[in-house]
């Protein structure tokens, strides 16, 4: 990071702290930085001053980033700054997610177990950007032999046919 890029950091964050909750939130929307339902323009400017703060890191600063965050980097041919600061800011999203979404997302990647889980254990997983393999599938069941099948049954029968029936069951 040269002194310019601290300069123009810091001149946007004092502009960041003089807007309403609103203008952050808009600025948020602008930048793509999702932001929790309920949060305040503290929690706004600080994932403001974050993204602001990824977006100026090189491969290694972020690479520090996540390890330090328990963020899982992705295998050498993958692990590009734009990939690492992509995990940052999911992982930065996931973190205003609700305990249901979390929930939701995880067995989205096939994590069976997401439903018995705590958020710290979620969010765990999450930081993996592991898919797991389905569960297999369930076998067929069998065919109930008590039950007739479509050829064994009897065709429909017509209204006259079933009068007919039911007077002869009568006789």
């Amino acid at each position: 990071t040269t002194k310019e890029q601290i300069l123009l950091s810091l001149i946007q964050s004092k502009k960041w702290r003089e807007m309403s909750s609103l203008g952050l939130a808009e600025e948020c929307r602008k930048r793509q930085v999702k932001i929790g339902q309920n949060a305040d323009k503290a929690e706004i400017l600080r994932q403001l001053q974050q993204d602001m703060s990824w977006n100026n890191m090189d491969a290694d600063a972020l690479k520090e980033d996540c390890l330090r965050a328990g963020i899982s980097l992705p295998d050498e041919t993958a692990c590009t700054a734009q990939e690492l600061r992509r995990r940052c800011k999911q992982v930065a999203c996931w973190d205003t997610c609700s305990l249901e979404m979390l929930r939701d997302k995880c067995t989205s990647r096939n994590f069976q177990q997401a439903s018995e889980c705590t958020r710290g254990e979620l969010m765990a997983f999450l930081k993996t950007f592991k898919t797991l393999d389905p569960p297999p599938a369930p076998e067929p069941a069998a065919p109930d032999s008590s039950r007739p099948t479509r050829s064994e049954e009897q065709p429909p029968r017509s209204p006259q046919q079933q009068q007919q029936q039911r007077q002869q069951q009568w006789q």
